[in-house]
């Protein structure tokens, strides 16, 4: 679901705690407050309960509402060690905001740049390719994740990659390590 909620935590007279469930609103709507306590009830906290929420931990308690803003990059390597016979692997991209849901920059997208720190091969994605004698910079604007290619030289001169990925409009940044695997299994 794309909706929030509010529910305000209560106890009563009879010393029972209970819960107050709220309406649910979206991001881009009108941001109504924690409803009220019930009669002979008193109010003792809230709880923001985002997207997709599974549990409720002290970030949900007594915090309010903010807007969603891009807070995390994430990449995720297929195959993180590939064996002398593995051509390639994939890298997935996302962007979260801080309650955690997908965030997307639909105009004008991410721009997400891949720096080599070590290695070699070429980053390939949407038809465009770098190998690593230079940075390579692309736009996404999905909703999810961006998949790029990896693929290595194939030769015995083939060296381990690590890879700084960057975000251009947030500034978030993460790492991608692949470690590749001579004809004998040895780390290249």
């Amino acid at each position: 679901t794309t909706y929030f909620r509010y529910d305000t935590i209560q106890v009563g007279t009879d010393g029972i705690v209970e819960v107050v469930k709220g309406s649910n609103f979206s991001a881009g709507g009108t941001i109504p407050g924690p409803p009220g306590a019930t009669a002979d009830h008193l109010a003792i906290g809230f709880v923001l309960i985002p997207p997709n929420c599974v549990a409720i931990t002290e970030f949900n308690v007594n915090k309010s509402f903010t807007t969603p803003i891009p807070s995390s990059l994430s990449s995720v390597v297929d195959d993180d060690e590939l064996e002398w016979t593995d051509t390639s692997t994939v890298i997935h991209l996302s962007i979260k905001d801080q309650y955690g849901n997908y965030y997307r920059n639909a105009n004008p997208g991410h721009c997400f740049t891949f720096t080599w720190l070590m290695g070699n091969g070429t980053l390939s994605y949407g038809g465009e390719s770098q190998d690593e004698t230079a940075s390579f910079s692309f736009y996404y604007s999905s909703s999810t994740n961006a998949a790029v290619t990896y693929t290595r030289d194939g030769e015995v001169t083939d060296r381990s990659v690590t890879l700084v990925i960057t975000e251009s409009l947030t500034g978030l940044s993460s790492y991608a390590s692949i470690v590749l695997l001579d004809s004998l299994g040895q780390p290249m």
